[in-house]
């Protein structure tokens, strides 16, 4: 009777697999093997796992079949130890000893594990320490070396990565918008470093971009991406034994979580930031997508990287502020401060003993309470706004400013409209070839499922055809822009009196003033305007002035003139 034998033939990663003819070499050599000795080959295992690992999920399902006395497993074969297991000497003995009890004994294809022995075999006796394996300390050896040789290999190339992650440059897979690029250096030799895809970082750029304006939500961000045409990367789904490509997967809309995620990556800033560094911020060899400082903005205080000298730092606010709750009874306590101890005040109604109700804006942080009646308070608010007064010379300055800032705009928004054209054309491109498909199809449940598919396609491209002509409305007439803009600096009051947008409202008294003033410095006139402001008193301006404010973005002075305004038609009544 032959006896029978299965093939163990392992890849300790995928990329081995990929790249290379690991298994089906082995696969062969092993075969061969076995009709030498003239026994019956039964069957073949492939597994790509490593063989460092206490408990390897596929490798158990070897043990298993060769320990199930219905296959009647006579030997497993294959190329070398290593192959085998790479856990050392005293792993290799327990895995042997273990199928030795169930009749099943190992056998590599250079010869290094013999035959047992007994030493009593001349007197047709048998005792279980008469029985040896003459080759055990070959084997051992072997079986260490194969684990020594693991932890060299692993030494070596995970000790050089983490040495030049630590130097800037980038041994991972590049982070969505970009792509893996191979550089000459004087000292490291050739080493890789993210460069910009374009395709994909206008989607990660746009996305800092509307969170700077702080206009938009994340929800709202998310859904502009997408109906851009944002998907995410296309990547291989493989057999988790074999490695095989044997799907696809990818290609999914961005969510508020990933968006997020996003914003926290400090690669996009250039740095690295990862346990291989201990998560201390290193200044990467290349450029990133963003600047430090509009990625300290958009992070909103709760996660910075701060310059120390040469080096940087992360800082983390573990006790961020709390945020006010925008009351519209109250819409100025987080625009106007406390003039005792300069924070923002609380607003309330205190109720008499007949039940009327008192409204007030009030503070009592470590000092005597301060109080003023609500009415009041927004009385000398609007007092002190109507007061407020471009001079006639900066209305002319800022049109010329303002075009430049118009151009780039315009330059966006056709930007935008590509992307949106280009994602209709893929859309129907997709929606074609299902169509294609759905002639061809014989089976109804693939013809089920191409219906369901193009009626999804269809949904789609409706939807960014809505959003295509909404970008090309929002391209709007140059000369309608400047008489909006010269409407709200002529009435500036109605610009900052904004109680429905408490949120707008802060920024631009933010704008306004060097700092957030206290209700004092609008009763006593003692506030400092911003230096865009001092062209009252002043005779000149530079254009730097007018665009961008000290401690302001340059956003937040691009209106968005996408929408109709409310006071069109009193404009068109002053025109």
């Amino acid at each position: 009777m032959k006896m029978r034998a299965v093939i163990l033939a392992r890849a300790s990663s995928g990329k081995q697999v990929i790249e290379g003819d690991a298994l089906p070499d082995q696969i062969r050599q092993c075969s061969n093997f076995i009709k030498k000795q003239t026994w019956l080959l039964i069957k073949v295992f492939s597994l790509v796992e490593s063989g460092r690992k206490k408990e390897r999920e596929f490798f158990q399902e070897v043990l298993d079949y060769c320990k199930n006395p219905k296959n009647k497993i006579n030997y497993v074969v294959f190329k070398n130890i290593s192959r085998f297991t790479r856990g050392g000497g005293r792993d290799y003995l327990n895995l042997k000893e273990e199928l030795q009890k169930h009749g099943v004994e190992l056998r590599d294809i250079f010869g290094t594990i013999k035959e047992q022995v007994n030493t009593l075999a001349p007197y047709d006796l048998e005792y279980e320490w008469s029985t040896y394996s003459p080759s055990q300390a070959e084997e051992t050896y072997q079986a260490n070396r194969a684990k020594d040789e693991a932890r060299d290999a692993l030494t070596r190339m995970i000790g050089a990565e983490i040495g030049y992650v630590r130097k800037g440059y980038w041994n991972r897979n590049p982070p969505y918008g970009f792509s893996n690029h191979k550089i000459e250096t004087a000292r490291d030799g050739k080493r890789n470093i993210l460069v910009e895809s374009p395709k994909k970082s206008f989607f990660i750029k746009k996305a800092f971009k509307l969170k700077l304006t702080g206009q938009y939500s994340d929800i709202e961000i998310t859904a502009k991406l997408n109906s851009l045409g944002f998907k995410s990367r296309r990547f291989c789904k493989r057999d988790k034994r074999t490695k095989k490509v044997i799907g696809y997967g990818g290609e999914n809309p961005l969510t508020v979580k990933g968006l997020q995620r996003w914003f926290q990556r400090t690669v996009y800033a250039g740095v690295i930031c990862e346990k291989w560094t201990h998560f201390q911020p290193i200044k990467a060899q290349f450029k990133g997508l963003v600047n430090i400082e509009v990625f300290n903005q958009v992070n909103l205080g709760e996660i910075r990287i701060v310059k120390e000298g040469d080096n940087l730092q992360i800082k983390y606010n573990e006790s961020p502020k709390r945020r006010l709750k925008n009351n519209p009874l109250y819409p100025f306590k987080s625009s106007i401060m406390c003039p005792v101890c300069g924070q923002p005040p609380l607003g309330s109604a205190s109720t008499s003993k007949s039940g009327k109700k008192y409204p007030a804006y009030h503070c009592a942080r470590s000092h005597k309470l301060w109080r003023i009646p609500r009415d009041k308070f927004h009385q000398t608010v609007y007092d002190f706004v109507k007061s407020i007064k471009f001079n006639p010379t900066f209305i002319k300055l800022f049109e010329k400013v303002f075009l430049e800032v118009w151009k780039e705009k315009r330059a966006e928004k056709v930007s935008e409209s590509q992307k949106a054209e280009e994602y209709v054309a893929q859309l129907l491109s997709e929606q074609k070839m299902a169509l294609d498909a759905l002639k061809k199809a014989f089976s109804d449940i693939v013809r089920k499922k191409l219906e369901s598919d193009v009626e999804d396609l269809e949904v789609k491209i409706k939807r960014a055809r809505s959003d295509r002509v909404k970008k090309e409305r929002s391209e709007i007439d140059i000369k309608l822009a400047i008489k909006y803009t010269t409407y709200f600096m002529e009435h500036l009051g109605e610009l900052l009196i904004n109680e429905a947008n408490p949120l707008q409202q802060q920024q631009l008294f933010g704008l306004i003033f060097e700092g957030l003033p206290t209700y004092n410095d609008l009763v006593n006139r003692t506030l400092k305007l911003a230096p865009i402001f001092l062209l009252n008193s002043a005779s000149k301006a530079s254009k730097r002035q007018l665009v961008t404010p000290r401690g302001i973005p340059s956003e937040i002075l691009r209106v968005n003139f996408s929408s109709p305004c409310s006071h069109e038609n009193t404009l068109s009544k002053e025109s």
